[in-house]
């Protein structure tokens, strides 16, 4: 899919350039991260090519600009003012679906089998997008205490995304900062789905789950069937399989939905092997500052989220990733002023 840049990977390009010119460095970790990273997709591209695709680099263009992003002091009540407008807009476009004035806004849920049902979507790519954009506003709220009519509004959103990944990020967030709260809700989610199981029981079904298993078909018989020591070392240099390779799935799909197939058809264990490192240092930054809350919104993010559908081509990897290292940052500068050790040098 070498098709012209999308106007989001345009934005994120532009953003590094200003950063650059304005005399913006990465530390040396950030540096080897990109640089090595960078090699390996470059060394795939030009393997692969012209069966390669420049969405590799994705990725390593929205991490590097969540790097610049942390050293940006931008105000993060800013960026939460930001994210409610895509937010907003998604759940009105979402009503008028629902209604019955049709647009490109909303998603139906169709895969969830509620035909008849939109979920909102705003400027975001899938519904699971939506979600973060919305955890990262809640969040933000939290760590800010900003309980206004935004934040409710946002966790109505969020519920109405139907998107499960989301919706447990929701109830890890207030396992954190309102314990009380969730139980309510979950009394109430119990209650209610005694009372009306047969009306609600579409929402517990597993068969979206099962999908996922039949779309990673595509990346077994691309990467783990190919018998080939390259493609082992460096992957196919595509985010996608090819079309010959999707005829013979269930779906026919050619995305690579999953986080670890995305990693291994892209760049190939050698690219895993770099992000693993990469991901052990973050974890281990984030354990030795003891900001236990954000380490689990990183694990999870990370490490369940992406296994349902990965988000590394979408602008809300660059967001989530720059926000919660720079709120780690904030909080350990708060800790250092009452006596816990800090350097502020000390992050990826």
């Amino acid at each position: 899919m070498n098709t012209i840049l999308p106007i989001d990977k345009y934005s994120v390009l532009l953003y590094l350039l200003v950063k650059c010119i304005n005399g913006f460095r990465l530390t040396y970790g950030q540096g080897i991260l990109l640089f090595s990273i960078g090699c390996v997709a470059l060394e795939s591209f030009w393997i692969n090519y012209p069966a390669s695709n420049r969405e590799i680099f994705y990725p390593i263009f929205f991490l590097a600009a969540s790097f610049f992003f942390i050293k940006s002091n931008i105000s993060l009540l800013k960026v939460r003012n930001i994210f409610f407008v895509n937010v907003l807009f998604g759940l009105i476009c979402a009503i008028l679906a629902n209604i019955g004035v049709g647009n490109p806004y909303s998603r139906t849920l169709l895969e969830k089998g509620l035909p008849d049902l939109f979920a909102p979507l705003g400027f975001s790519p899938t519904n699971q997008v939506f979600g973060t954009f919305c955890v990262l506003h809640l969040i933000i709220s939290f760590e800010y205490r900003k309980f206004d009519w935004t934040f409710f509004v946002t966790i109505i959103a969020l519920v109405l995304s139907f998107n499960r990944c989301s919706i447990i990020f929701l109830f890890i967030i207030l396992y954190i900062y309102r314990r009380k709260v969730l139980y309510v809700i979950l009394c109430t989610i119990v209650i209610a789905f005694i009372k009306w199981w047969k009306e609600l029981e579409v929402l517990l079904s597993t068969a979206t789950l099962g999908s996922r298993d039949e779309l990673r078909y595509g990346v077994t018989l691309s990467f783990w069937r190919s018998k080939d020591t390259m493609v082992y070392l460096f992957g196919r240099g595509n985010s996608n399989t090819t079309d010959k390779i999707a005829a013979k799935t269930i779906w026919e799909r050619s995305y690579i939905e999953n986080g670890l197939d995305f990693i291994l058809h892209s760049y190939g264990f050698l690219g895993l092997l770099v992000i693993s490192i990469a991901l052990v240092t973050l974890f281990l930054w984030i354990y030795q500052k003891k900001e236990w809350k954000f380490l689990i919104f990183f694990l999870y993010y990370l490490l369940i989220e992406q296994w349902m559908t990965h988000e590394f081509l979408a602008s809300s990897f660059m967001f989530f990733m720059g926000i919660i290292t720079m709120l780690v940052e904030q909080k350990t500068i708060k800790n250092s002023r009452h006596g816990r050790n800090f350097d502020s040098n000390r992050y990826i």
